[in-house]
C-alpha cells in the first residue's frame, strides 16, 4: 500500500512538473552549421526524457545478448542439480525400501551428476551395506572426513563397520575421535560410556554421564545414572560397606523402582546397624516394584529372626501390596517355612486358580508334603511345574539371567535387563484333575486325569491315569498331550512311541516258608545280613522271553502260618528297606518328615 501511495505520488509530480514547463516561456535553440533548430522548453524536456528511455533500453539489450552465454551455463547446471536431487531421493527411498537395484543405479546417477556431495558419498555407503560390500562402505566413509559438514557421519559409519566386524579397539578409538570432534554426539558418548560399563569403569562412567546427560532425557539420564551407582555399590559391598552405601542409597533416591538399588541398599544397612531405615527403603521398593528379591531382602533384614518373625514381615508387605503374585507367592514361603500350611495354601489359592507359573506349583508340592506327608500328591505338583510356564526373571536381549547386571550380555547396553516373562514361554498345558473343580467350566478340558480305587482296595492301591476312559500309562498320557499340542501349534509332531502290549501271564502260587538269619558261611555270604530259606522249594517255571510281549508271572503269596511273636518281630527286622525310602539302613532311626524342597 506504501508503495503505491510513492508511486502515485511521483507520477502526480512528474505531471506537475510538465504542466509547469508547459506554462513557462522559454525556448531551446541548437545551432548547427549555421542553422538554428529552436524548440520549446517543455518540448525540449520531454525530448530528452525519451532520448534517456532508449538509451536505457539499447543498454539492456546489449547486456542480455552478452549473457546468453553464462545464462546458459547456470541453467544447465540448474537442471543438473534437479536432477540429481531427484536421483538422491529416489536412492534414498530405495535404500529404505530394500530396493539394491534402485539404489544402485540411483548412486550412479548422483555421482555422474554430483560426485563430491556429501549426501552423495551418503547414499554411496548406504547403497554398500545394503549389497553387503563393507569395504566399499569403508571407503564412502573414509572419503566423508575430508568434508567438515560430513566428518561426524563418516566416523560414526566407521564406528559402526568397526562394529559389525568385531574390532571393538577400532571402534572405540573412533568413538574417542568423535567425542573431541563433537563433544555433544550422543551415539559417541554412549559408545564410551558402553565399553566403560563393559570394563567396570564405574567411577568413568559417571564422569562421562555427566558430561553428556544434558543431551538425554531427565528421568533417562537419572536412571542410567541410578544403575551406574548400584554397580558401583555392588562391586564395593565387601570391601567398601560405607561406600557402598552411600552409591545404593544415592541410586534409590534417582530410582526408586530400581530393585537392585533397593536390595544392596536394604542389606548393606541391616549390615551396618540401620535395620529400619533398611526396612523403610525395601518397602518404599516394594510399593513401585513387588519382587521376589525385595521380599527376601525384607524378611532376613534382622538377621537371627526365627520363622514367626519372618512371616510378620511377610504380611507387611502383603499389605502394600495384596494384589501382586509376588507378595502372595512370598507370604506361602514364609508361611511354609513357619510351618502354617493353611496360611500358605490359602494365600496361593487365587494364584493356582489362574495361571500358575512354575513357582507356585513348587511351593504347592512343598506345602502339600509337609502338611499331610502326601508325597503321591507332591509329586502331581512337582510334574505339572515341569510343564507350567515359568514365572519372570532376569531378562536381557532374549537371554534370561540368574541375577541382575548393569549391562547386557548380549549387546553390552546398558540398563537392559528387566524383570520379565522370557519371550519364549512353553504353552498352557491342560490341568490334571486335582484343581479341575476349583478352576471352573471355562478353564480348558483336560487332557488325561487321575482315577481313584473304587471299593474296598488295599493299601498298597495306586490311582490310575485315563484319557478318554481308558487306563494308560502315564508316559502314554504324556506323548498324547506332546501330539495334541503341536498339532495345534502347527509344530513337526513327535513320533509316536507305542507301548508294548500287556499281556497276562501265568500265576504261580508261592509256598510259605520261613526264614531265619544264616550263619555266614566262608566264601558263601553275601554280607552280613544273609538269609536261608527252609520249606519246599517252587517247580521251575519258564521264563518270559524279552520282545516276547509277555509280562513276567506274577507272583501271589499266601497269608503265612501263625507263629510265635519273636518270630515275626525278627523277620520284620530282616525286611530290606523300602523303595520309597532309599538309603535306610537296619538299625537307622526313622527321621521326622521334613519340608519338601527343591534343591
Amino acid at each position: 500500500m506504501i508503495r503505491l501511495l510513492i508511486v502515485v505520488a511521483v507520477l502526480f509530480a512528474v505531471v506537475l512538473e510538465f504542466q509547469w514547463l508547459k506554462g513557462t516561456s522559454g525556448e531551446v535553440a541548437l545551432t548547427l552549421h549555421g542553422n538554428v533548430y529552436s524548440v520549446d522548453l517543455s518540448t525540449a524536456v520531454l525530448g530528452l526524457v525519451v532520448a534517456l528511455a532508449l538509451f536505457a533500453v539499447i543498454v539492456l539489450l546489449l547486456r542480455f545478448l552478452v549473457r546468453i552465454p553464462a545464462n546458459s551455463g547456470r541453467r544447465r547446471r540448474w537442471r543438473r542439480e534437479e536432477r540429481a536431487r531427484e536421483a538422491l531421493t529416489a536412492g534414498l527411498l530405495a535404500v529404505a525400501a530394500g530396493d539394491v537395484r534402485g539404489a544402485e543405479r540411483a548412486t550412479g546417477d548422483a555421482l555422474r551428476r554430483i560426485p563430491n556431495r556429501p549426501l552423495t558419498m551418503l547414499l554411496r555407503a548406504q547403497t554398500a551395506q545394503l549389497k553387503g560390500d563393507h569395504a566399499e562402505a569403508g571407503e564412502a566413509f573414509k572419503a566423508m572426513l575430508e568434508e567438515p559438514d560430513a566428518r561426524i557421519v563418516g566416523l560414526r559409519g566407521l564406528y559402526i563397520e568397526a562394529e559389525r566386524q568385531g574390532n571393538h579397539e577400532a571402534a572405540r578409538r573412533i568413538a574417542e575421535e568423535a567425542r573431541q570432534d563433537a563433544s555433544t554426539s550422543p551415539w559417541a558418548s554412549r559408545a564410551l560410556l558402553r565399553y566403560q560399563a563393559a570394563e567396570g569403569d564405574w567411577a568413568g562412567a559417571l564422569e562421562l554421564l555427566g558430561s553428556y546427560s544434558r543431551t538425554l532425557d531427565r528421568k533417562a539420564a537419572r536412571r542410567q545414572r541410578a544403575v551406574i551407582l548400584t554397580a558401583q555399590a555392588l562391586d564395593k559391598e565387601i570391601g567398601e560397606p560405607e561406600t557402598a552405601r552411600n552409591a545404593a542409597l544415592e541410586a534409590h533416591e534417582l530410582a526408586p523402582e530400581l530393585v537392585p538399588a533397593a536390595v544392596v541398599a536394604g542389606r548393606l544397612l541391616s549390615r551396618l546397624g540401620e535395620v529400619r531405615r533398611a526396612s523403610k527403603v525395601l518397602e518404599a521398593t516394594w510399593k513401585e516394584a513387588p519382587h521376589p528379591e525385595i521380599a527376601e531382602a525384607y524378611a532376613h533384614v534382622r538377621s537371627g529372626d526365627s520363622a514367626t518373625d519372618r512371616l510378620k514381615r511377610m504380611e507387611t508387605l502383603h499389605r502394600l501390596q495384596p494384589d501382586a503374585p509376588e507378595a502372595r507367592i512370598a507370604l506361602a514361603r514364609a508361611a511354609a517355612e513357619a510351618r502354617e500350611w493353611e496360611r500358605a495354601r490359602t494365600a496361593l489359592e487365587p494364584l493356582v486358580k489362574d495361571r500358575p507359573d512354575q513357582r507356585v506349583l513348587i511351593l504347592m508340592a512343598e506345602i502339600e508334603e509337609g502338611q499331610s506327608g502326601d508325597r503321591g500328591r507332591a509329586r502331581e505338583w512337582l510334574a505339572r511345574a515341569v510343564r507350567a510356564p515359568r514365572g519372570p526373571a532376569w531378562t536381557a536381549d532374549g537371554v534370561v539371567l540368574e541375577q541382575w547386571a548393569p549391562v547386557s550380555p548380549v549387546t553390552g547396553r546398558l540398563d537392559a535387563v528387566e524383570w520379565k516373562l522370557p519371550l519364549e514361554e512353553p504353552e498352557a498345558v491342560a490341568l490334571p484333575d486335582l484343581v479341575q473343580d476349583a478352576l471352573g467350566p471355562d478353564q480348558p478340558r483336560q487332557v488325561g486325569r487321575f482315577v481313584e480305587p473304587q471299593g474296598e482296595t488295599t493299601g498298597g492301591a495306586e490311582r490310575t491315569f485315563e484319557i478318554d476312559g481308558e487306563p494308560v500309562p502315564v508316559d502314554v498320557a504324556i506323548q498324547e498331550e506332546e501330539l495334541a499340542r503341536a498339532a495345534k501349534s502347527g509344530r513337526t509332531a513327535p513320533d509316536r512311541v507305542t507301548p508294548s502290549p500287556v499281556v497276562t501271564g501265568p500265576t504261580i502260587v508261592a509256598q510259605p516258608v520261613a526264614m531265619r538269619p544264616a550263619a555266614p558261611v566262608s566264601g558263601k555270604t553275601d554280607g552280613p545280613d544273609a538269609v536261608i530259606v527252609d520249606g519246599p522249594k517252587p517247580a521251575p517255571t519258564a521264563q518270559p522271553v524279552i520282545g516276547s510281549g509277555t509280562q513276567p508271572p506274577k507272583l501271589v503269596t499266601p497269608p503265612l502260618p501263625d507263629r510265635p511273636e519273636e518270630t515275626l518281630v525278627a523277620e520284620e527286622d530282616l525286611v530290606p528297606p523300602s523303595p520309597d525310602d532309599p538309603g535306610v539302613e537296619e538299625g537307622t532311626a526313622k527321621e521326622p518328615p521334613r519340608r519338601f524342597g527343591l534343591f
